[in-house]
């Protein structure tokens, strides 16, 4: 409440007085929430003359008002984000190519896998927010179920010629669109990446599939700039795409490859239980954070199961 933002306010204040640091500006009140988020944050920030000046100019938006300043034709209507990633209503166009048609699963069963995936993110939603309200904001759920959904939506305008690549397109922009939390422009890369890697192909066979997966978890490291270890959706992700690289070396089938992906993920996920956090909100924790399974590793599993299950039973 409004109230015990203020306490937490004077008691900053007479922490910064006593250390003599003045404060130039301050603002109490809901800035930077989430959904489903519990506490309050306190942030600070070092000012030099030009930072003053910047933080001291008119500014008025929904959330913020700063000084006054005359009434313009519009300035904020006007302002535009110069780069959209794609036409939300507009199939991908793609140019005519000879591409590999090896492989049990086509862009239909595709299709079907993710919208498998949004049906079982959304049936796990109570428990993945509940494993991030222990260490985290405790809306994982809540951000993964408007994702997907929004993934669902998307897929309903996928056309009949539409390519695996161009699907994950699809499903990068309407994922980004829906979820302003990191895990929108995490997974959207992670979508991106993954149709490149497989814009050779028309259907995926075990070597695809774990092409595809490879590709996914290096767009969430990059994107994420977090490793195996920290605590995150990667520590799922890696076991799972090595598990997958290995069965496909082999010679294994793409249910193969993803059945060994959905293992190496859930070992990934349960292991996660014992690290420290080091990335995200949670690394603040430190070593409270120990004993607590990571939600986007979780997430991660639940992705996984979803996409064999699917296609196990697509196959017959």
């Amino acid at each position: 409440s409004q109230i015990e933002l203020y306490l937490i306010f004077r008691r900053v204040k007479q922490r910064l007085d006593a250390l003599g640091i003045e404060i130039h500006a301050s603002w109490v009140g809901e800035y930077a929430t989430s959904l489903e988020m519990a506490g309050a944050s306190v942030t600070l920030m070092k000012l030099d003359d030009t930072l003053q000046a910047l933080l001291d100019h008119p500014c008025r938006t929904p959330a913020l008002v700063v000084g006054a300043f005359e009434k313009t034709d519009d300035i904020a209507i006007r302002s535009r984000k110069a780069v959209k990633l794609a036409e939300s209503g507009a199939a991908v166009e793609e140019k005519p190519r000879e591409l590999l048609t090896e492989g049990d699963v086509t862009p239909a069963i595709f299709k079907t896998m993710m919208h498998a995936v949004g049906d079982e993110i959304i049936a796990e939603k109570n428990w993945l927010s509940e494993l991030d309200g222990v260490i985290g904001d405790g809306d994982h759920g809540v951000t993964m179920e408007i994702g997907w959904k929004a993934v669902q939506r998307a897929l309903e305008d996928t056309q009949d010629d539409e390519t695996i690549e161009g699907i994950c397109k699809r499903m990068a922009k309407a994922f980004l669109d829906a979820v302003g939390a990191s895990s929108g422009p995490l997974y959207a890369t992670a979508f991106l990446r993954a149709g490149t890697a497989v814009s050779h192909r028309l259907n995926l066979d075990g070597a695809g599939m774990a092409e595809w997966l490879s590709a996914a978890c290096q767009g969430i490291r990059d994107r994420g700039r977090a490793e195996q270890g920290d605590k995150t959706m990667i520590d799922a992700w890696v076991p799972a795409v090595e598990a997958g690289f290995r069965v496909a070396k082999d010679g294994g089938s793409t249910l193969d490859v993803l059945v060994a992906a959905r293992d190496g993920g859930e070992a990934g996920m349960k292991a996660t239980a014992a690290l420290e956090s080091r990335r995200g909100r949670s690394a603040k924790l430190g070593e409270r954070s120990v004993g607590h399974i990571d939600p986007g590793a979780a997430s991660t599993y639940v992705t996984l199961r979803a996409m064999a299950e699917a296609l196990r039973k697509a196959l017959g």
